[in-house]
């Protein structure tokens, strides 16, 4: 997918741009809470954003700005967060920014996968999620942690290995196939110049 392009080569300029447009610091840890929404039981359940914020702060020893994006369906927010970005337009910049990922059904763990950054997956009302919409493939098996306590997500925080997270990555990768290269912009304006001729009239 073209918006992939910028996770995929993961452009250290450009992250670093977008971090300083959100006012963040070089040792700043972004964490970004963004959960998706329910068309069965209104808005996803809070987060304790005290518990998620020690927990970054013990594991990866850093300064710690928790960030709020609802889905734009949805109004849920939460003073408790350093800030709101429900405003800022560019998702996968964002994405790219983010030091740490919160979500729970949203399809931005798969462009944010690509970055091989923290992501857990906090789903208090996994079993009701289940039964109303279920998975063509069984949550656990995404390569994510599965939290549905704050428990099990403090944990998952404290128990987080790098390495071990970006092979299960990569193996989900390999499992769905993905074609992604960083370079699908090109492939596309290449196709489209192809076809309508565009090339040519440059050329001439």
């Amino acid at each position: 997918m073209p918006r992939n392009d910028r996770l995929v080569r993961n452009d250290a300029s450009e992250r670093v741009h977008i971090r300083k447009e959100l006012g963040l610091s070089e040792s700043d840890a972004l964490v970004l809470y963004a959960p998706t929404w329910r068309d069965f039981a209104g808005e996803a359940q809070g987060l304790d954003v005290a518990a998620v914020r020690a927990a970054v702060v013990k594991r990866f020893e850093r300064n710690v700005i928790m960030a709020f994006r609802g889905h734009y369906f949805s109004g849920f927010a939460s003073e408790d967060f350093d800030c709101s970005l429900n405003d800022y337009r560019d998702m996968q910049g964002l994405l790219l920014a983010c030091d740490v990922v919160i979500t729970d059904y949203s399809s931005l763990i798969w462009d944010y996968s690509f970055t091989y950054r923290p992501c857990f997956l906090y789903t208090p009302d996994l079993a009701q999620y289940e039964a109303d919409r279920g998975f063509d493939v069984d949550i656990h098996k995404w390569g994510f942690p599965v939290c549905e306590t704050t428990e099990q997500l403090v944990k998952a925080i404290m128990d987080f290995v790098g390495v071990d997270f970006r092979q299960r990555m990569e193996r989900h990768h390999e499992a769905l196939g993905s074609f992604e290269t960083g370079h699908a912009c090109e492939a596309v304006a290449h196709i489209i110049n192809e076809h309508c001729g565009f090339g040519k009239e440059l050329a001439s």
